[in-house]
């Protein structure tokens, strides 16, 4: 396959490329741009006309790469996968993937955006990044590959296809502040530690969680503007003039850019900041009371 009709498959399905310096990860255009609308048919054909290396636009139309930066802890991720649920299983059996140098990039659709984080042995490109393709050149001269059909899954969040200690393990996310106590593991080793949450919540625990938690108490900075709302910088995109905003009576929350589709209780908030489904983050946060 030529990369031209590479890229033809990344587009088709709703994605966004841009060209980037042969043999590198560096983007030959400004691609700001891209990361809300796909380029116009004519510069694609352009740019991919000459010999350069495919970026994959991640966050755009949901798109969420997970990048294990060796195959070994790729494959530990699919002997931990083939353990858990059907929908786990199958995502990650049939998820598109591309061979990297040394490890592999899973593709994913979210519902939510996603955003970019290094947790230990793996990479999430999500809102705002930027994954090398497949027909791709490393600067070592080694090919990204294409590994199977092109299938991208849609999950609800990243706990459906990753552990949820992985997810929770400490993390500096400018501007928000660290949970004070980080939930231990069964084990050191996230691939062989199992989820522990249960299967349902009553409403009791859901209520104990909202009135303990207040949103703003998660935020190292926020300014008053209104006699029960606040702004602060939001974690979920670079955010040099504070747009999230969060209601402080209601204790809901939400970003003039981001845009969730509905505002954010202190749950959804958390699951989204660490790529938790709600029923793993109302499982991770009863922890923490």
């Amino acid at each position: 396959m030529t990369l031209l009709q590479t890229v033809t498959q990344f587009i088709e399905r709703g994605f966004s490329v841009v060209p980037l310096e042969r043999g590198s990860k560096v983007p030959l255009v400004k691609w700001a741009e891209f990361q809300a609308h796909v380029a116009p048919t004519e510069w694609l054909n352009f740019w991919f006309s000459f010999p350069v290396n495919l970026g994959i636009v991640t966050g755009f139309n949901g798109l969420v790469v997970v990048d294990f930066d060796d195959y070994t802890e790729y494959q530990r991720w699919e002997l931990w996968a083939s353990r858990q649920s059907p929908m786990t299983r199958l995502a990650a059996r049939e998820a598109f993937r591309v061979r990297t140098r040394r490890g592999m990039h899973v593709y994913f659709r979210m519902v939510l955006p996603d955003r970019n984080r290094h947790i230990g042995k793996v990479d999430i490109k999500g809102k705002y990044g930027l994954a090398t393709g497949p027909g791709s050149i490393h600067a070592s001269g080694a090919l990204y590959v294409a590994q199977n059909a092109f299938f991208v899954p849609t999950i609800e969040a990243l706990s459906d296809v990753l552990p949820s200690h992985l997810l929770l393990t400490r993390q500096e996310i400018s501007p928000v502040i660290t949970p004070p106590r980080v939930l231990k593991p069964a084990s050191d080793d996230p691939w062989e530690t199992a989820s522990q949450g249960s299967t349902s919540f009553g409403e009791d625990l859901v209520t104990a969680i909202r009135e303990r938690f207040k949103i703003q108490d998660f935020f190292q900075e926020v300014s008053k503007t209104s006699n029960h709302h606040l702004l602060a910088a939001c974690p979920f995109h670079q955010d040099d003039s504070p747009s999230f905003w969060i209601d402080t009576r209601k204790e809901i929350c939400n970003c003039f850019r981001c845009e969730f589709p509905r505002p954010l209780d202190v749950i959804n908030f958390y699951g989204i900041l660490y790529g938790l489904s709600n029923r793993e983050a109302i499982w991770a946060l009863q922890k923490m009371l």
